[in-house]
């Protein structure tokens, strides 16, 4: 059977956005197939709605390049979707005569077991020279940022205090800190005043790739599970500490 393409649904922001495109990258790579396809129309039919956010990556990389292609009766079907909940794990799909449908979120290390190591150390190193430009990889770096994600991980602003406070009070040194509410950690800092420098950097009109960009000026990037700060990381080959154990399975993964 021959397949012509790989067709990736994609969902949620840059970060997400750029798992999902990782592994239509590594699929393409397994099967020998040039053409990737990104559906991005279903970005707007969720209660958060997002845009395509890849143009910059995919405009960097040498051809052949990935193309934009609209939603189709299959994609739209969200057949991969109906067979994560059948057999509880994501599926890159197969279908016969039309191609391969990725549709997902593959931020676990299992989604990657069907890629040899040097097929992701190709894709990881082709993202790194196409970005290295735009991104500023060969830049003297920082040391360390502390990557405070509010909004959308929590229900409600005193979840967000309580948790901002707690998080401070583990810092163990001095530190740039980026959050999305900068008004709620300013207020945390002045009030348990820490023996050690901590500087808020103004990002709330930074893009989603001005922010990947602050991020791989650091050395070491501290976040609460952000997906974005997590390719930061892998990017700029920086230490990573997220709270999210799957992205530190997949960051180790990808740095052997």
């Amino acid at each position: 059977m021959t397949t012509s393409s790989v067709r990736v649904v994609l969902h949620g922001g840059l970060g997400n956005q750029l798992f999902q495109y990782f592994i239509g990258r590594l699929e393409a790579k397994r099967r020998c197939i040039d053409t990737v396809l990104l559906v991005a129309d279903l970005l707007t039919t969720y209660e958060t709605s997002r845009v395509l956010e890849l143009n910059p990556l995919v405009q960097a990389e040498p051809p052949p390049r990935a193309q934009s292609t609209a939603v189709d009766m299959l994609s739209r079907a969200r057949l991969p979707k109906i067979a994560w909940r059948l057999a509880g794990r994501e599926f890159v799909l197969t279908v016969p005569c039309y191609g391969v449908i990725i549709d997902g979120y593959f931020q676990w290390q299992g989604s990657y077991r069907a890629y040899s190591p040097a097929n992701i150390a190709e894709v990881v190193g082709a993202w790194r020279r196409a970005l290295a430009g735009p991104l500023q990889l060969m830049s003297p770096r920082r040391r360390h940022v502390t990557h405070v994600r509010l909004g959308d991980f929590f229900d409600s602003q005193e979840t967000a205090r309580q948790f901002t406070r707690a998080r401070l009070k583990t810092l163990q040194g001095p530190t740039d800190l980026v959050t999305d509410q900068e008004d709620l950690v300013n207020e945390q800092l002045f009030s348990l005043q820490l023996p050690f420098d901590v500087r808020v950097v103004p990002t709330a009109e930074m893009s989603a790739w001005d922010l990947l960009a602050l991020f791989c000026r650091y050395e070491h990037i501290a976040t609460n599970g952000s997906s974005l700060a997590f390719w930061a990381a892998v990017l700029a080959d920086a230490q990573l500490e997220s709270s999210n154990p799957d992205h530190m399975d997949i960051w180790r993964l990808i740095r052997k």
